[in-house]
């Protein structure tokens, strides 16, 4: 079971979030392609567009889609239900049938084209992350009535992949995607009583950030390390 969703959009490729990218792929296979299915994967969304308009589609969970060729059509899969995977033997699934009622969620977001198309993925990615609120006890003391603890600016081409407590180290790391060909660049805030330095995906310590800018570039993923000094002292 799929959704259609019929965008008439002339392009001869798309975009799906894949590991750290927005892939850029072709809506139709090659010659040499014989499966008369040309499903891939997606994780939080897929889009098709070009410089002038496009749409977008974020889902939850729903990491299958096809482009189909009448009118740019995305296909994303609701439910697939089967008795027997594979088209290179029998291989019988009898768990498979996913009998009973299912609950699917997805987002349409449609855009200004290539201009705009990293607006939509945060979008998308925002999709993902439920709004969460907790009640606080009546409290004294004195705190600005607006306060992040990061403080970064950054263009819509730069994702977050992350921020999270370092395993080893009790550090935040806060880490970024590039999700363009061409290079950015971000500013972080640098705040008294903490130390903020280049890291890597396996969360080492490197050089401190000589500044608050941070360039990147095409396709790169960048660390950056934040140590408390309080810790210290």
């Amino acid at each position: 079971m799929r959704a259609l969703f019929k965008s008439n959009i002339e392009t001869d490729h798309h975009y799906a979030e894949s590991v750290f990218e927005a892939a850029k792929r072709q809506n139709t296979p090659n010659r040499e392609w014989t499966n008369p299915d040309y499903s891939q994967h997606q994780q939080s969304y897929v889009d098709v567009c070009n410089q002038d308009r496009g749409l977008c589609i974020a889902n939850k969970g729903l990491n299958e889609y096809e482009i189909l060729a009448s009118d740019t059509t995305m296909a994303v899969t609701l439910l697939r239900s089967v008795g027997e995977l594979g088209d290179w033997g029998y291989f019988p699934t009898p768990q498979a049938q996913c009998l009973g009622e299912q609950t699917v969620e997805y987002r349409i977001i449609p855009h200004g084209g290539e201009r705009e198309r990293f607006e939509a993925y945060q979008l998308a990615q925002t999709f993902q992350a439920p709004l969460i609120s907790k009640a606080l006890p009546v409290q004294t003391g004195t705190y600005p009535s607006t306060y992040s603890f990061i403080e970064l600016e950054k263009p819509a081409a730069l994702s977050y992949s992350n921020v999270k407590v370092a395993e080893a180290s009790n550090d935040v790391m806060v880490r970024l995607v590039n999700l363009d060909e061409e290079a950015h660049a971000c500013a972080i805030e640098q705040r008294n009583n903490r130390t903020y330095y280049q890291s890597d995906v396996i969360e080492r310590k490197h050089q401190p950030l000589k500044n608050d800018k941070v360039t990147m570039d095409a396709y790169e993923i960048v660390t950056i390390g934040i140590h408390s000094d309080k810790e210290n002292k």
